[in-house]
């Protein structure tokens, strides 16, 4: 019997995964010192700066089904090994152009990784460590995020920007070397149920040139107008691409594993879920910064480290949920969360016009802790689909996460009027507007939350009577009461893992 993936195998993919998520706003800082140093121009620094996230973006279905395809262990040593190398092409790059390719392999790479490690967790792992690794992965994207920025900062004054990449290859070094050392290889000698009818791989490029054509559009619309000529044509693109697989899936009987994930109750309740609370969510993030530097009157180091209450209220509650969800179950854990976030959101949104920090350090708390207890949302949603699309799962579901950040801000953005100027009444009640909206996309969230998260009972099939009497006796199951969350089982309907 083979050994399950323990504690060193979770320590290392945490690893690859803040590096991977660091590397997302580890440049903001250092963008003067390379405009200067390599001689760029405005769009090469953008490019820089963008150039990972859209291949990121673009790139996490493929990288799934690459990992259901091969196994969770190859692609996380191949995408971990890569990372290594983009890293070192960044740390040594002459050029602004060289520069963009290291980051786009940065990004690949990371698209590599992420789905791989998230089905590691939610399936490789035994099942005393996988609620506490989800939330481990979860506090650890939000510390790489937090801190991403003042550790930008620190290493560009005091060591340059090289330093930014080059601190990245021992890290990634050891932890390509503790996956090989600890991860179990998977048995030879049978193929991988992955390769069935079921792939499409023209419908699965078009899906990824239309997550490219997206992002691209979102993160150049501020530099170019949403009514540039390239938008357009990204967006043409976009469009272009998913009506063809809309028509060719309904006129096939090949479906894309994505869309046999999305007949899943739980995994179609909890995406949503996360689609809504990452609108509110990643929206809020982009208007808290300015707010406390121009109304708070924070330093942008201080302000980035007013983050830190978030990051480490998820780490000290990640612990205590597999308790909270014994006693209470996961539906009513995950929806007191949601309600968490939306409450402090309000509470922020009431500070905003008298800014006091122990407030609203309280407040960013309270997001950190509600956020912990979402996190079996994403555990249940992930666990309750079959082994063989485990990582094609996790990179949609990533892939969600990524699209709701983007579009967030590009929802409350348009709500709410950035202001004129930088006097502190005006962005206060610009944050107020920003929260007030937040909170209401966090609270639209719950009812997605509660439905996928609602135990079923399947009806049971009526037995034949046996010509004999039985003799074996029949024990009734107790019953589950109210709301506990059986395991996995599976729906007849759709092949795929309910709840």
């Amino acid at each position: 019997m083979r050994r399950p993936p323990g504690r060193g195998v979770l320590a290392a993919v945490s690893c690859a995964t803040f590096l991977t998520a660091l590397d997302a706003t580890v440049v903001t800082v250092a963008l003067p010192q390379l405009r200067r140093e390599l001689h760029l121009h405005q769009a090469d620094l953008e490019w820089v700066a963008a150039g990972y996230p859209l291949a990121y973006a673009s790139l996490l279905l493929i990288g799934g089904r690459t990992a259901d395809q091969h196994g969770h262990r190859t692609t996380l040593l191949t995408g971990t090994a890569l990372f290594t190398a983009a890293s070192i092409l960044c740390a040594l790059a002459p050029t602004g152009t060289l520069l963009i390719a290291g980051r786009l392999l940065q990004g690949a790479a990371a698209a590599l990784i992420f789905p791989a490690a998230l089905a590691v967790v939610t399936h490789d792992l035994p099942d005393t460590l996988r609620t506490t690794g989800v939330g481990l992965l979860t506090a650890t994207v939000a510390v790489a995020l937090a801190t991403g920025p003042v550790i930008s900062g620190v290493i560009t004054e005091h060591l340059g920007w090289p330093w930014l990449f080059a601190l990245n290859v021992p890290l990634a070094a050891a932890a390509w070397a503790t996956l090989w050392a600890t991860m179990p290889r998977p048995p030879t000698g049978r193929p991988h149920p992955a390769h069935d009818a079921h792939d499409t791989p023209l419908d699965l490029a078009l899906v990824c040139l239309a997550l490219a054509g997206c992002a691209y559009s979102l993160i150049e619309r501020h530099r170019q107008g949403p009514a540039s000529p390239a938008i357009w044509t990204a967006w043409s693109i976009t469009a272009a691409a998913l009506t063809y697989v809309v028509i060719h899936q309904a006129t096939t009987p090949t479906r894309l594993p994505a869309i046999t994930l999305l007949r899943n109750r739980t995994y179609a309740g909890g995406i949503t879920a996360q689609l809504l609370w990452g609108l509110g969510v990643n929206g809020m993030f982009f208007f808290t910064a300015p707010y406390l530097t121009h109304t708070a009157g924070l330093t942008p180091t201080t302000a980035g480290l007013a983050f830190t209450p978030i990051a480490a209220t998820l780490l000290l509650l990640t612990p205590l949920l597999p308790k909270a969800i014994t006693r209470y179950g996961p539906r009513t854990t995950v929806t007191t969360g949601l309600a968490t976030i939306a409450t402090g959101m309000a509470y922020l949104a009431y500070l905003a016009p008298t800014p006091h920090l122990p407030l609203l350090l309280t407040g960013l708390a309270l997001l950190g802790a509600g956020s912990a207890l979402t996190i079996p949302l994403t555990t249940h949603a992930l666990t309750n689909t079959p082994h063989t699309h485990a990582a094609t799962a996790a990179g949609l579901y990533t892939a969600t996460r990524e699209a709701s950040g983007t579009l967030g801000i590009a929802i409350i953005g348009a709500i709410t009027t950035l202001p004129a100027t930088n006097h502190p009444i005006e962005w206060a009640h610009t944050y107020r507007t920003a929260l007030t909206t937040a909170a209401i996309l966090i609270t639209t969230a719950i009812p997605p939350a509660w439905w996928a998260l609602t135990p079923h009972h399947p009806t049971p099939k009526p037995t034949t009577p046996h010509p004999h009497p039985d003799t074996t006796p029949h024990t009734k199951p107790p019953d589950p009461g109210p709301d506990t969350h059986p395991g996995p089982s599976t729906d007849p309907s759709t092949g795929t893992g309910t709840t």
